[in-house]
């Protein structure tokens, strides 16, 4: 018997979803992964540093000195667990962000994982602590403000994840707030302070994405991606377009059955 071209493009797709599957959610998993890597490598490098003061004193100055490595090789896992994550969101969330919007979402995501990557690369040591600030904060505070919002906005088109995206677009507000902070309280002596709590509201978002990705049920993605093959509009509007629904309604198990059952008047 032979395969038409639409049955074949159908069944290469399920095979490719199936081997591709399981890659995409431990990606996703890094989101949850890395935040605490970093939140426990960071906890036992402040307490056996001598007179750190996570109140005062930047996350960075523990990338400095004793067991500096500790907390840099922290970041830089970090930062690619949460670049992974980014890449999982392209993958698995495509149909719903659309074209271009799939490209800039991920690519905003991306960069504040390269930017913690980035400081535990150029550390705050003397030769690269101007590399550790002009870089690697910039990058940090663009994606968590522009990537969150943008991510946000996209994702609150469809129904099953708005709300996650009014959760990203508040966490974007939230980022734009806590860096404003950050840098015109410095010098109250409370940086360490507002540096780390930013810091957690960003991971947390990583967090919270990365486990819906990776516990989102394989059904309802294969169902986003045939509604998308056909019409990504209606993925946005969370309705399926007639054809759509005729497309879905023959792959029910139920009109499986009924085209698997002997016609009585045959």
């Amino acid at each position: 018997m032979k395969l038409s071209e639409k049955g074949f493009t159908a069944v290469t797709t399920r095979t490719l979803t199936n081997r591709t599957g399981s890659t995409t959610r431990l990606l996703a998993v890094g989101g949850v992964i890395g935040p605490v890597i970093f939140v426990v490598a960071c906890t036992i490098a402040g307490f056996l540093r001598p007179g750190y003061s996570p109140l005062h004193q930047a996350i960075s100055d523990l990338g400095v000195g004793p067991l500096a490595w500790l907390l840099n090789v922290a970041l830089i896992v970090m930062g690619l667990l949460m670049i992974g994550c980014s890449a999982s969101i392209l993958r698995i969330l495509d149909p719903a962000l659309g074209d271009p919007w799939r490209w800039v979402c991920s690519g905003l995501l991306a960069m504040p994982g390269l930017g913690f990557a980035w400081a535990g690369i150029f550390t705050e040591a003397p030769a690269t602590v101007t590399l550790h600030w002009a870089v690697g904060m910039p990058l940090i505070a663009i994606g968590s403000i522009a990537g969150f919002l943008i991510t946000g906005i996209r994702l609150r088109r469809l129904d099953s994840w708005r709300g996650i995206g009014t959760y990203s677009i508040a966490a974007s507000v939230t980022s734009l707030a806590l860096i404003t902070i950050m840098f015109t309280t410095w010098t109250l002596g409370i940086g360490g302070l507002t540096e780390r709590v930013l810091f957690l509201e960003i991971m947390a978002w990583y967090a919270i994405v990365g486990w819906r990705l990776a516990n989102d049920p394989p059904a309802d993605m294969e169902v986003r991606q045939e509604w998308a093959s056909v019409s990504p509009d209606s993925v946005l509007s969370g309705q399926p377009s007639p054809s759509q629904r005729t497309h879905l309604a023959s792959r029910s198990p139920t009109a499986r059955h009924r085209s698997s059952s002997p016609n009585p008047h045959g």
